[in-house]
């Protein structure tokens, strides 16, 4: 397993921990999204499920924080079912505050 590969795990459990979502999410390490001014890109499928697509190569601070903003897209569309949100719009700022506060408040929790 790659150390990029290993830091998304990292992010990934504890988000699966504190922002659970309504289903499974598939998580892709991809190359060309910065061509697109992306570093990441998250979406539902026309079959219903969760797909967020990450840049490679970025610094794990940058990855974490990509990471956080797409859960946040996931997160928001969960809780208004009928995904008629602006992108980044006030129910996705409020979802964003979430994910990101529940993040950082598990991380910052001393370890037993």
């Amino acid at each position: 397993m790659s150390p990029e590969t290993a830091v998304v795990r990292r992010i990934l459990a504890r988000l699966r921990r504190v922002c659970p979502l309504d289903g499974p999410v598939a998580v892709r390490l991809a190359a060309g999204l910065v061509r697109r001014g992306l570093n990441g890109e998250a979406a539902l499928t026309p079959d219903g499920n969760r797909r967020i697509r990450v840049q490679r190569g970025l610094d794990a601070d940058v990855l974490c924080d990509t990471l956080i903003h797409e859960w946040a897209h996931l997160f928001a569309w969960d809780l208004h079912p009928s995904r008629d949100i602006e992108e980044h719009g006030a129910e996705w700022g409020h979802a964003f505050a979430e994910v990101y506060t529940a993040y950082w408040r598990e991380a910052a929790r001393p370890r037993k």
